[in-house]
Parts: C-alpha cells; sequence; structure tokens
C-alpha cells in the first residue's frame, strides 16, 4: 500500500509538470506586421473640410459614405458604427491589411455605435483577414503634435476589433468611464509610444476613467474544443484601468443554470469561454491602474488556462491570475512569471480574485527568480501583498531573503526621504540610584498563525508600523525529483481587493 501511494505522488508530480511545461511552452513571443504598405488617413470631418475624401493623406482624409450597406437609419437600433471612416476605412483593406494613420481626432461615441444598451454599445470593425496597424505618427509626422490627433472613446461605445492589430505612438482617450478595447481573440499588440487618459484631465489618476483592455471579445462565447485555443496579447505602453486575458465580461450567468436541466445548462454555456489558454504580456512604460486579470473580470465563465508574463511596467492594482468566476475545469493551470516592474504601489496578487465562484486552479506558480537584484524594493513589496499562493509555488531569486524585507523597501529611490526630528539639549537630571543592574521590559511575542502552506500577509496596524507582515509557512510538502511539490489549495485570506463586479 505505501508503495502504491509513493507511485501515485510520483504519477502526478509527473503529470502537473507536464501540464506546467505544456502551458509555459505556449506563452511564446510573437510579432504583428501591417498585411501591406496600403495606408488610409482618418479623422473627424466638419463642414471645413475641403478634401477629396480619398484618404491618401492627412489633408484628403478619408470621408465615409452616409448610407453605407446595412445601415438602416430606421431601425429600432441603427448601426450606426457602419457609417464611420473608422469602419470604412478598414473595409477598405480587410483583405490586405495596412495601416490606418489616426491624423486628427476620431470620435466614437453614441452616434457611431450599435446596439440597445443604455451605457455600452459597440463599434465592430469589419473582420479583416491581413493585420492592419492603428498610429498617428507616419512617414516622420506625428498628427497629435500638428493636429492633435487622438482616438476619443465615449459615451457608451465598446470597441471590437476583428483582426490581428498593432497600435503605435497614438492617443487613446476616454469621455467616461468602463470604456475597453477587445481584441476579440486575435493576437494583438500594443507597441510602443501609445497614452491612454481620460478626457477630462480632472479625471487624471482615477482608474475607471482610463480605457481597458481585453484578449477576448466582449460577450462572444470561444470554445477551443478538445485540441484548446491560445489567445495572445502584448503590452507596451499606456495606462490602463484593466488589462484582461479573456471576454471583457458583458454577460452575467447564473451559475446555478450550471447544474440544471438542460435548458438551463443551454443558458449557463452560451457565453462560456471553454478550453481556452490565455496569454498576456506586460512590459515597458506600461501602467494599470485597476487590475490584471487572466480570465474575465466579471460573472462570465471561463474554462483554461493562464499565463500572465510580466516583464516592466507600474502596477497600482490587484493581479488576480482568474476573475470572480474562477474555472470551469478543474484542473486549471495558472502561471505568473514576473521578471520586473515598479509594485511599490501593487494593492494585491491573487490566484483569483475576492469570493470567486467555480473551481480554484490544480496549480498556480508565481514565479520572480529572475527579477533584477537592483530592483529588489519592488520584489520586496510584491511579496508583501501576495495572498494564496502556496509557499512552494512562490519561486524567488537565490539573493531574495524574506527576513529582510524592510531592508530592501528602504532602497527604493522613489521612496519619501526620512527626515530626523531636530535636536534639542536635554536638560541635565541626576540619574536615580540602582543596584548596579539593568532590567529591561520583556517584549511579548507572537508566534505566526499556522496555515496550510499558504503565504498570508496581515494589513498594517492602526497606528502605521512598518510592514506588519507575518509569513505563515507550514511544511509538509511532499518533494519528488527535488523539484516538484504536491498542492495543497488553500481558501483566500484577506487582502486589499477592487470590489467584484
Amino acid at each position: 500500500m505505501k508503495n502504491f501511494a509513493k507511485l501515485f505522488v510520483l504519477a502526478l508530480a509527473v503529470a502537473l509538470v507536464a501540464s506546467l511545461v505544456s502551458v509555459f511552452a505556449s506563452a511564446e513571443d510573437f510579432t504583428v506586421e501591417p498585411g501591406s504598405d496600403r495606408v488610409y488617413f482618418i479623422k473627424d470631418l466638419d463642414e471645413s473640410y475641403s478634401g477629396n475624401g480619398t484618404g491618401n493623406s492627412a489633408e484628403n482624409a478619408f470621408e465615409p459614405i452616409a448610407d453605407p450597406e446595412g445601415f438602416d437609419p430606421d431601425a429600432q437600433y441603427p448601426k450606426y458604427h457602419l457609417t464611420t471612416a473608422f469602419y470604412q476605412a478598414i473595409e477598405m483593406i480587410q483583405e490586405t491589411g495596412g495601416t490606418i494613420v489616426i491624423c486628427g481626432p476620431v470620435t466614437l461615441g453614441g452616434m457611431q455605435s450599435y446596439g440597445s444598451g443604455a451605457n455600452t454599445k459597440d463599434v465592430f470593425t469589419p473582420a479583416f483577414k491581413a493585420p492592419i496597424k492603428f498610429t498617428s505618427v507616419y512617414d516622420g509626422v506625428d498628427y497629435r503634435e500638428t493636429a492633435d490627433a487622438k482616438f476619443i472613446i465615449t459615451e457608451g461605445a465598446e470597441i471590437g476589433i476583428n483582426g490581428q492589430c498593432i497600435w503605435e505612438n497614438v492617443d487613446i482617450v476616454t469621455g467616461n468611464t468602463d470604456r475597453c478595447i477587445s481584441f476579440n481573440n486575435y493576437n494583438s499588440i500594443i507597441g510602443e509610444g501609445v497614452n491612454c487618459y481620460p478626457l477630462d484631465d480632472g479625471f487624471e489618476g482615477v482608474s475607471n476613467y482610463y480605457v481597458s483592455v481585453s484578449n477576448g471579445h466582449r460577450y462572444n462565447k470561444l470554445d477551443g474544443g478538445d485540441n484548446g485555443q491560445d489567445i495572445h496579447m502584448i503590452i507596451r505602453s499606456g495606462t490602463y484601468n484593466k488589462i484582461v486575458g479573456g471576454a471583457w465580461g458583458t454577460v452575467t450567468a447564473n451559475w446555478a443554470d450550471r447544474d440544471g436541466d438542460e435548458e438551463a445548462q443551454t443558458k449557463f454555456y452560451r457565453y462560456a469561454y471553454q478550453n481556452i489558454t490565455t496569454n498576456i504580456t506586460i512590459e515597458g512604460t506600461t501602467s494599470v491602474l485597476g487590475e490584471v486579470c487572466g480570465t474575465i473580470p466579471k460573472a462570465q465563465p471561463f474554462g483554461g488556462n493562464v499565463n500572465i508574463t510580466i516583464n516592466d511596467g507600474y502596477f497600482e492594482c490587484d493581479i488576480n491570475g482568474a476573475g470572480p468566476t474562477s474555472f470551469l475545469n478543474e484542473d486549471a493551470v495558472i502561471s505568473i512569471v514576473v521578471n520586473g516592474g515598479d509594485f511599490t504601489s501593487c494593492w494585491s496578487v491573487n490566484t483569483i480574485a475576492l469570493n470567486a465562484k467555480g473551481a480554484a486552479p490544480a496549480v498556480a506558480t508565481l514565479d520572480c527568480r529572475n527579477f533584477p537584484q537592483d530592483l529588489d524594493y519592488s520584489l520586496a513589496s510584491l511579496y508583501s501583498v501576495i495572498t494564496d499562493f502556496q509557499q512552494d509555488r512562490v519561486l524567488l531569486p537565490d539573493w531574495f531573503d524574506a527576513n529582510k524585507l524592510e531592508e530592501m523597501l528602504k532602497h527604493n529611490p522613489n521612496a519619501a526621504p526620512e527626515t530626523d526630528a531636530p535636536e534639542t539639549a536635554a536638560p541635565e537630571t541626576a540619574a536615580p540610584e540602582t543596584s548596579g543592574t539593568e532590567e529591561s521590559a520583556d517584549v511579548e511575542e507572537t508566534a505566526a498563525p499556522e496555515t496550510e502552506g499558504t503565504v498570508i500577509v496581515d494589513k498594517k496596524d492602526d497606528e502605521g508600523s512598518n510592514l506588519g507582515l507575518i509569513i505563515g509557512i507550514i511544511a509538509g510538502v511532499v518533494v519528488v525529483a527535488g523539484a516538484v511539490t504536491g498542492v495543497v489549495i488553500a481558501k483566500k485570506k484577506g487582502g486589499k481587493k477592487t470590489d467584484a463586479e
């Protein structure tokens, strides 16, 4: 019986290693280049426009036709997005790909959208077969400087991009809260030179006034089939509310329907993501002010695996391997690899969001082994807000010493300098006579609470004493081949979070 138990543990460990290797192998870099050298210039046109409308230059920016096929102004919900230069210029290069130059303000709002929602409507692009680049810099001219070029999303509009794309050197401006660009399951790159900010600068720094980006669709389901499907997104610049690996998640699923009758189950899975591996890479000058989520940040079901790679950036947010619906599958693998970045303002790092439904991941790994030592203060900050990763699944560099967090945090070059209290001369007083022995009060030591192999970080006390850090580590981990350990999925503990939506 003992031999059988040993063989079972070994087999389980090997299976876990295999699953991890397969997931890590899928999280690879990729490039997206315009499918051709065809170019169309677009901007909002007013009565002063005097160009020829061909879109071959900024002076002759593309002029859309007013009554395209499929548009009915008398429909209950007219498809206004079909009338925009944004849609029609993409349509011109949907077979070949190319470049869309945003050479002035381009506004997508209520009168450029389609749908019945009061606060959420769609601006879908036509489906395009070859990649398209979106930019405001072309042939040496930065139209942001010469013509106030910007891509404005406002009044309920949500953008859905139906093809591989790259965004570079463009300003993405949001006129109200919770605007999103969804890349609809196509490989996408947000490259260098992207600036994101609220249209009203009075909301600067307010997270939900910045655009969010989603690797998936706004709401449609995606089924990867028996072999599964990977979707990829790379982000290298810009400031965002949320960066999402799966669908943006407009649809709310009734979790009780999952175990209901056939009709209820059909309804539950109607918008589910199944057998999908999401891959997010964040680097460069990217900033996140709300959340990084590997799956879906709202109540839409997700089944599959998650790979998040962070090479650089600034994170004033939660980092969740999975959102509030966690997983449909019980064998999900989460890999979060952190190779650098500024985490001094990070709120929490979690396997799944607070109060998640569904299954917890079978394996969740936070791999920081390549974090540079000169950013030790940043890794110390990250380490101090980990909530529910199993201790042996938090992989750290050889130089990192969890007992020296305070010392490392002091290396932060952006920290406010400590100021010494002014020296004052104390009046001389005669020392009281003593019996020749010094007595000191014993400091009461409290033991960290016992946990089941989970990293727990307590909140600061009311007086703001240093970190208030308590790391609970329990042995009892089965080590196989010196590298693989058995997994105990621990329940979530505390931690600062954003509210689940």
